[in-house]
């Protein structure tokens, strides 16, 4: 008798409790920090302006470049030149780093940045001109270039 209410007592337990994602979703895995991030970034992201010591330039003034990520690729337009490479993102990091690889074509290495995704907007900062100085630590350190893209729907 105590071993059939203690069953019965379990058995309400798991019915009454939360059920975890991946049994609502058939099975599947729950995604993970890396998965979640990815997905903030996929899809392609138009310039709206770029700063760069306090002085902001606008779109308008000739500026036409947007990224698309599309899994752990990335693929840049500027004007009608087409660029395609990698990109590895770090979430852990203060403030989030995201590294853009170049195709390996090219000799160049991996651009090192940091970023900020806020809703539709995307704020990516390196050194202008001087990759083998690292990565920023800000977005207002002196000689950080700042672009900002909006979200395309």
């Amino acid at each position: 008798m105590t071993r059939t209410l203690t069953r019965a007592a379990a058995l309400l337990c798991l019915a009454t409790c939360p059920i975890p994602a991946a049994a609502r979703d058939a099975g599947g895995t729950a995604p993970s920090a890396e998965t979640q991030l990815q997905d903030r970034l996929q899809g392609t992201w138009a310039i709206e302006f770029m700063e760069i010591q306090g002085m902001k330039i606008d779109k308008a003034k000739g500026l036409n470049m947007s990224l698309t990520f599309r899994g752990d690729k990335l693929v840049m337009w500027q004007g009608t030149t087409r660029e395609e490479g990698a990109y590895r993102a770090d979430e852990g990091r203060s403030p989030k780093s995201l590294d853009l690889i170049a195709p390996k074509t090219t000799r160049q290495d991996a651009v090192q940045c940091i970023y900020h995704v806020e809703g539709d907007t995307l704020k990516i900062g390196f050194y202008s001109g001087a990759p083998d100085r690292g990565r920023p630590d800000r977005f207002d350190a002196k000689e950080v270039l700042v672009l900002t893209f909006k979200r395309q729907k």
